[in-house]
């Protein structure tokens, strides 16, 4: 329904009918009375049929929560445009009607379809092109951390400002994702929505998952690399989307990883497509940074190389040809994983393998999960990722850390509960099972427990602990002292309820603290000693009573020992008891069955923290060479992650499976199916998620000062 006459919006002047959005929006063009900036309001309109209303009015009033949600402070984002403001007013060709406006900032440029007539896959540097898909799924992550589903991603819907390419050559433009009548919550069931050509199969369904923006990036990318339409009534003529982008534009385009990395986000099977959209983007800016280090050997291409500078900008993998002496990889995931991996993509038959993937050697055929004690095989060197900038902000989640190069990172979405001033730094940070109680272990002072209301306790009758752990009903807790005057391991156990200690203490013939200790949810009790692990089955003890002797012990090599917290760890359903040694060793066993034969691999440096996937398939361990694994024990699958420092502790949350690594100047976040960082967050030297999903870390700036965040 085109109006006849102008709205009033208190606030606004000059306003003028711009467009009609979607059927359901009119977009008008205005000042801010105050500011007199340029906006745009979009007014919902009135349907033609009056038993539409309800379907107009659910769908702007959903617009409008996920406006508001996004224009929270916490939740603003560089790269996607949050309303200003928002209201009702009387519809301008019906005074009997109130109807919602949202307003959002004036955006001169237009949108990418604009772009498109510039022929950017012609004219275009291709690193420009994967910038802008990198902007997008960067806007369009944040999204899914929020689980909203966009649901129309393409052209139309991003809009566009030119960047001083003088002082940042990386960045043609910059851009924002715009438009939210179509969004809706992750899980949902609805009718299908959406633009015809960039509907994945499933959003098809109705069925609202984040992989369907993903599917529709790839096709926008596609578009933007090779200038063809995807096919639909408007396009019947265009090619399949199953078609290579090297044959699509084979005189641009002409790496054969560009090809896998479309199949692999256009799949049909949404299982099949890469863990998230960022996941998709980082992979295909790689692939073409692949493309522009290896340049055509013919002329029938046409190469238009970037300058070194803009290069450089861009170069986030020091890509380097393979060599005999030392395989180059690249962070992708191999092809040889099983197809309905998440972190995986099909090659085409009887086609040989990108120059950058990691073929395992053959010493590390996949071990049977019944061949107990499981062993990691050997790690080769990965690529490094660029280090990140030092200074992190709490300031807004709309702020980016940026890497040296435009493969930055977004911050990962959280939300500050409060700090607790420490007396030091702790040495340990551990969570009570029920997320309400996390224990901090000092070198030098007492331990205390921050409980949710933000009450402090501090446990005085301990001198100081070096390390801790719960018991499965977060009722007891186990805390490793060593006195350095007399120098003896020791463990005593903490008893909440009755604020006083329950067992007798364990004492042993250890000079050292006893750093590795872990209680199963099947009240198994173990600790690392030496080079020998034991078992103790708490079911049975009573309050005060003195340990019996252990259940069983497994031995170790002389050389694994354990010199850091948190590499002793039980797998959530008690199944499975990893232990990482300070040779670089992983090994799993699963109690009761004891088997001595062992095959021993090392790693090229010891190991740092170890953390289990919630359903107790995977194992992600932390290395002193800034590198971070996750191993699916039932798969055999290994998929590799560089870190820009260090890591000092990992974490994986029971609730969303996020992947957390803390190192001395920030923390890093993947899904356990990425394959290198995905997001940051300001922190330090520690970080532990709770079963609520809580992340307890070290402010960035003062390594005494807990922050307990919301996830």
């Amino acid at each position: 329904m085109i109006p006849s006459s102008t709205p009033f919006i208190a606030g606004y002047k000059d306003l003028r009918l711009f467009s009609k959005q979607g059927g359901m929006g009119l977009i008008y063009h205005g000042h801010d009375e105050n500011t007199d900036e340029e906006v745009i309001i979009k007014l919902m309109d009135l349907p033609r049929d009056v038993q539409d209303y309800p379907t107009y009015l659910r769908r702007f009033t959903r617009e409008t929560d996920v406006a508001n949600l996004l224009a929270a402070d916490h939740h603003q984002h560089e790269h996607v445009l949050a309303a200003i403001d928002h209201g009702d007013t009387l519809h301008p060709t019906d005074e009997h009607h109130a109807v919602p406006y949202l307003v959002y900032p004036y955006i001169a440029h237009g949108s990418l379809s604009n772009i498109l007539s510039d022929k950017p896959w012609q004219n275009w540097s291709l690193l420009h092109i994967a910038d802008i898909i990198i902007q997008a799924a960067t806007g369009l992550f944040h999204l899914h951390k929020l689980r909203i589903v966009h649901q129309d991603v393409k052209p139309g819907n991003f809009l566009w400002s030119p960047t001083n390419t003088v002082q940042h050559s990386a960045r043609r433009i910059h851009i924002w994702l715009i438009d939210f009548g179509t969004a809706e919550w992750e899980g949902e069931t609805i009718s299908p929505i959406g633009t015809e050509g960039y509907i994945a199969p499933e959003q098809a369904l109705g069925h609202i998952e984040c992989s369907a923006d993903q599917y529709a990036l790839a096709v926008m990318a596609r578009l933007l690399l090779t200038g063809y339409q995807p096919p639909s009534t408007r396009h019947p003529t265009a090619p399949p989307l199953d078609m290579d982008l090297t044959q699509l534009n084979h005189k641009r385009l002409y790496a054969q990883e560009l090809d896998h990395v479309m199949h692999k986000a256009l799949a049909q099977d949404p299982d099949e497509r890469f863990g998230s959209v960022l996941a998709f983007a980082q992979a295909l800016q790689k692939a073409i940074l692949q493309q522009e280090e290896q340049p055509p050997s013919g002329t029938h291409h046409t190469s238009f190389p970037a300058s070194p500078l803009l290069r450089e900008s861009f170069q986030s993998v020091d890509y380097q040809a393979p060599t005999e002496r030392a395989p180059s990889i690249d962070l992708l995931p191999p092809p040889q994983k099983e197809a309905n991996s998440s972190a995986s993509y099909p090659l085409p038959p009887q086609q040989t393998p990108p120059l950058h993937t990691l073929p395992l050697p053959p010493e590390s055929a996949p071990l049977s999960r019944h061949d107990i004690p499981i062993v990691m095989p050997p790690i080769l060197s990965p690529v490094p990722h660029q280090p990140v900038n030092e200074t992190l902000s709490l300031k807004s989640p709309a702020q980016r850390v940026p890497l040296h190069s435009t493969l930055s990172l977004p911050l990962f979405p959280l939300q500050k509960l409060f700090t607790v001033q420490l007396p030091n730094r702790p040495t340990t940070l551990s969570w009570s099972p029920d997320g309400t109680t996390v224990a901090c272990t000092f070198h030098k002072d007492a331990p205390r427990l921050i409980y949710n209301n933000q009450r402090v306790e501090t446990l005085s009758s301990f001198t100081y602990g070096h390390c801790a752990c719960w018991s499965p009903d977060s009722r007891l807790l186990a805390i490793s002292i060593c006195n350095d005057d007399h120098p003896q391991g020791e463990l005593r156990f903490w008893d909440r309820n009755s604020a006083r200690e329950y067992y007798q203490p364990l004492q042993f013939q250890q000079s050292t603290p006893i750093y590795g200790l872990d209680w199963s949810r099947n009240n198994l009790f173990a600790i690392w000693l030496e080079n020998e692990l034991f078992i103790w089955d708490c079911a049975t003890l009573s309050p005060h009573a003195q340990f019996p002797p252990s259940l069983f012990s497994l031995p170790l090599s002389s050389n694994m020992r354990c010199d850091r917290r948190s590499t002793l760890r039980w797998s959530p359903d008690g199944t499975w008891l990893a232990a990482g040694a300070n040779n670089g060793t992983v090994t799993c066993w699963r109690p009761p069955h004891l088997f001595t034969r062992r095959e021993k691999q090392s790693f090229p440096k010891s190991i740092a923290s170890l953390s289990w996937s919630p359903d107790s398939t995977t194992l992600a361990v932390a290395f002193a060479n800034k590198q971070v694994m996750c191993w699916n024990l039932h798969t055999d699958s290994i998929i590799w992650e560089s870190l820009p420092e260090r890591p000092t502790m990992l974490s994986i949350s029971p609730q969303t499976a996020q992947l957390v690594a803390a190192t001395g100047k920030g923390l890093y976040f993947s899904a356990l199916g990425d394959a290198a960082p995905n997001a940051c967050q300001a922190g330090q030297f520690h970080a532990a998620w709770s079963s609520t999903n809580k992340l307890a870390t070290l402010d960035p700036h003062n390594d005494e000062v807990l922050v307990i965040w919301q996830g």
